[in-house]
């Protein structure tokens, strides 16, 4: 399309530059969108919070933290190309089709790459196993501590299994 011919009045209107704020603002809208219509992104972050969290009670250093904050975004940014890819895939050729199905595993399996390298770094990183036999006495200490600890693993089951389960037409029924 060249430069001169008339956009439609909704492309036109897209085509339109963004504020910043406003680029934002979508930005979050799109990753609050998949946390909430995504499971696997929900698992990611529960993975994400407990490693991040337990991390400094571990020892982790400032450059083994970066790198785990590294890792976690490489997987959130892995589980929204795939989301965005699947959801425009399933716009565009709603009926099943082999080069679209390659397609959306190539994605998936980039999520569970980066999923998979993720998990061998944290392994790496937190393999520590008189820290970790510290950390599990305080609990056995502390009860209040251990109370607290189930809680927020209910807390994590309820969010990966319920928090993202919408009653209605799922995000691919409403636009077709």
């Amino acid at each position: 399309m060249n430069r001169n011919t008339e956009v439609p009045g909704a492309a036109r209107e897209r085509s339109r530059p963004h504020s910043l704020a406003q680029s934002f603002r979508d930005a979050g809208r799109g990753l609050f969108s998949v946390l909430r219509n995504e499971r696997n992104m929900r698992i990611h972050a529960v993975a994400a919070v407990y490693v991040l969290f337990f991390s400094p009670f571990l020892g982790v250093s400032r450059g083994e933290y970066a790198l785990e904050l590294l890792c976690c975004g490489f997987v959130f940014a892995a589980e929204c190309m795939n989301t965005a890819l699947e959801t425009l895939a399933d716009r565009v050729h709603p009926a099943r089709h082999p080069l679209i199905g390659r397609a959306k595993d190539a994605a998936a399996g980039a999520v569970l790459a980066a999923a998979l390298f993720s998990a061998a770094v944290g392994v790496t990183v937190l393999w520590r196993p008189a820290e970790i036999l510290a950390l599990l006495a305080s609990f056995a200490e502390h009860p209040l501590r251990l109370i607290a600890l189930l809680a927020s693993l209910a807390f994590a089951v309820w969010f990966i299994c319920g928090a993202g389960a919408k009653k209605g037409k799922s995000p691919k029924e409403e636009d077709s």
